[in-house]
């Protein structure tokens, strides 16, 4: 391979790496779904004929990060925090960049909703950041973008398919 052909190769291939390398770590990003396999299903919560496309979050690590770290989700996609047993853990907004509504699920229904939980200022200590929590024991916190329950219509009581 001759010096010229060598360098517009390396040339390209660093182009491609900068190109797709923000998506490659964000697990709702259109690569991600592009290159998800055939038979995956999706995993999804429906309310108010509004399907979220869903990160689940079980383990104690999962649960910690959630959200955290992240510069945003997509429109339509949420993270489901699986608690069991039931309880009323509170849920902080550490480390968010973003603003959420926090949905908090019981028996699938709707008990409460914290709408526009703000990240952090700059310079709040966490020993500063509010606590959320919901007003009864819950077996499920869904996270999505601050504002999606208004414009969706979304309200205390209704009802919620979780297909995971």
């Amino acid at each position: 391979m001759n010096k010229k052909r060598f360098v517009m190769i390396a040339i390209a291939t660093i182009l491609v790496f900068f190109i797709f390398r923000p998506f490659l770590n964000k697990p709702n990003s259109y690569l991600h779904t592009f290159l998800k396999p055939e038979n995956a299903t999706e995993k999804s919560v429906i309310i108010a004929g509004n399907k979220i496309i869903i990160e689940t979050a079980q383990t104690p690590k999962e649960k910690e990060q959630g959200l955290s770290g992240r510069e945003y989700i997509p429109e339509d996609h949420g993270m489901l925090f699986i608690i069991s047993p039931k309880s009323r853990s509170p849920f902080w907004m550490v480390d968010m960049k973003f603003p959420l509504d926090i949905i908090w699920i019981s028996d699938n229904k709707i008990v409460q909703i914290d709408e526009n939980a703000a990240p952090p200022k700059p310079g709040q200590k966490e020993n500063e950041l509010p606590l959320y929590k919901p007003p009864e024991p819950v077996d499920f916190v869904l996270e999505v973008n601050g504002g999606f329950t208004y414009k969706h219509k979304i309200m205390v009581g209704d009802t919620v398919e979780v297909k995971i």
